[in-house]
């Protein structure tokens, strides 16, 4: 498992999939390492079992981020596991507690640190709709979803009453959205408008309805 790690995903968009490997197979070997903790004897192994647990957790923290929240249910086992026997209900549900407390302490600094260090705000299905737009328009030589949206949809539009295909096939690449997305010069912009994400939608349902075969 370890070794297949070196081998590319089969898969345009190798920079996203590619961590997504990483951190899941770093989640399972702390996970392995947890049960490891609970299984074994001696407080030497314990102590090496805890070490490799943390540092494989970190490594995936570094991947992504947001799998700190793959910490509490790992914190919930290894508190339920080394309980000493019995194990009654008031111990169960003292773990649950910790469980809860430790996940709203997370959502709470991870609110947080979106409010403060986040600089796009914008609806989660924004940067798919304008990338399938983009993609649809360019491999079909189309250009014409985008016509007479600069009324409906004017901060993605840029106040541009259209956009040339030319300017679309510059920015767009299969295997990244960030240059069609995220750039300042490129053709299309986000927005935080629900309401133009609503209009572009519905451009976006257009465009694969008119173009099955591309979509």
């Amino acid at each position: 498992m370890i070794a297949s790690l070196w081998l590319a995903p089969v898969s345009g968009i190798i920079g996203v999939v590619w961590k997504d490997i990483w951190t899941s197979c770093l989640l399972l070997l702390t996970g392995a390492c947890c049960l490891a903790i609970t299984t074994a004897t001696g407080r030497a192994w314990h102590l090496r079992c805890l070490g490799a647990a943390a540092l494989a957790f970190t490594a995936a923290l570094l991947f992504r981020p947001n799998a700190v929240f793959a910490g509490v249910p790992l914190l919930a086992y290894l508190l339920w596991m080394t309980r000493p026997a019995p194990r009654t209900v008031r111990w169960g549900v003292s773990v649950l507690f910790v469980g809860a407390a430790a996940s709203a302490l997370l959502l709470l600094v991870s609110s947080g640190l979106n409010r403060v260090l986040t600089v796009h705000h914008q609806h989660p299905l924004q940067s798919i709709l304008i990338f399938d737009i983009a993609g649809v328009s360019t491999l079909s030589g189309r250009a014409d979803f985008l016509n007479e949206a600069s009324e409906s949809i004017p901060d993605v539009m840029r106040q541009q009453r259209s956009v040339e295909l030319s300017a679309l096939q510059a920015a767009y690449y299969p295997s990244t959205w960030t240059p069609l997305v995220f750039e300042t010069d490129s053709p299309l912009a986000i927005t935080d408008s629900a309401i133009q994400v609503e209009h572009l939608a519905a451009i976006w349902s257009g465009a694969v309805t008119a173009e099955p075969s591309i979509s």
